[in-house]
């Protein structure tokens, strides 16, 4: 397997993991709404969200032709 390959694959493992894991957070978030107002879990969440974006936005620099 040469290097462009490992490095798509890996930036799909990546990705893949970030994408459980604002599934996760949206999840919290749909829970936590239907029960008692919680700011703070709501705001958790969302800087989870706002850190798996940041995230996904650092990975696009490793593969630039690819479209969003």
């Amino acid at each position: 397997m040469d290097d462009t390959m490992k490095q798509d694959e890996l930036l799909h493992d990546v990705r893949k993991t970030l994408n459980q894991i604002s599934m996760n957070a949206e999840l919290l978030k749909l829970v936590n709404s239907t029960g008692p107002e919680n700011e703070e879990i709501q705001g958790i969440a969302d800087n989870i969200l706002k850190s798996v974006l940041d995230c996904s936005e650092l990975l696009k620099a490793f593969n630039p032709k690819e479209e969003p």
